[in-house]
């Protein structure tokens, strides 16, 4: 399972560094409203009752967006790849990235649960049983990360430093799409992004690296294969 926890990780950290890196933002808006309904990524409709408190990261994703908006001392769990940032490694794990441990979870009496893909859909269906708020977020894109940004700024309590965070990754993105827009083809740099290298396991089109990737001014030499495949030496 190592592989699969790699191109997660890997691939939602370089959405955050695009954010001026970690900001880790302090004090905590309390402009909206309990109880809130929201839609998740898997067309649920979670209900978060209360301001939460206690909140279970299931995905390094979610683990450095909950500490980037200045939530890490609510944060109560997370898995055992939710490496970033350092503070995050102080916290009580609950298992495996792709194998959580339900009763673990369960003990930490958590009020809010932040779920991606990745995760097992039967344990989130089985929290949801158990009647905990468990959001999914799955971003596919950029603009998917922004939107899941401001989704947790919102069922958090947060949304006022959630709109700064993505203000921030906006006018970041849209500098370098000034730097890079007008480079001609041929002073692209050719890309190759390394997921894993036994075998050597890449991103191609319709990824979110490949999005960075071609954003950045670069030219995705993966970009004619979908998805995300392995490649020999001798093809790249």
């Amino acid at each position: 399972m190592k592989k699969r926890r790699l191109k997660w990780t890997s691939l939602i950290s370089v959405g955050i560094l695009l954010s001026t890196i970690f900001i880790g933002m302090s004090g905590i808006s309390l402009a909206n409203e309990f109880p809130l309904t929201i839609t998740d990524d898997l067309n649920r409709e979670v209900t978060i009752t209360k301001q939460p408190e206690r909140i279970i990261s299931l995905s390094p994703a979610n683990t450095e967006i909950l500490f980037a908006l200045g939530l890490g001392e609510k944060v109560v769990g997370i898995t055992n790849v939710c490496n970033y940032p350092a503070q995050a490694q102080e916290k009580e794990e609950i298992g495996d990235y792709d194998n959580p441990n339900l009763e673990k979870i369960i003990e930490l009496e958590p009020d809010l649960i932040l779920a991606s893909h990745g995760n097992p859909i039967e344990l989130i269906n089985q929290l949801e049983e158990l009647s905990y708020a468990i959001m999914y977020l799955n971003p596919k894109d950029i603009d998917h990360i922004i939107s899941s940004i401001t989704t947790v700024g919102k069922i958090t309590g947060n949304d006022k430093e959630a709109a700064k965070l993505t203000k921030e990754m906006e006018e970041r993105i849209e500098a370098v799409l000034a730097e890079t827009s007008s480079l001609v083809e041929n002073n692209r740099p050719r890309v190759l992004y390394v997921v894993w290298y036994k075998p050597l396991w890449t991103a191609g089109s319709g990824t979110f690296i490949d999005e960075l990737i071609q954003k950045a001014g670069g030219i995705n030499i993966a970009g004619d294969i979908a998805g995300w495949p392995q490649m020999n030496l001798e093809t790249v």
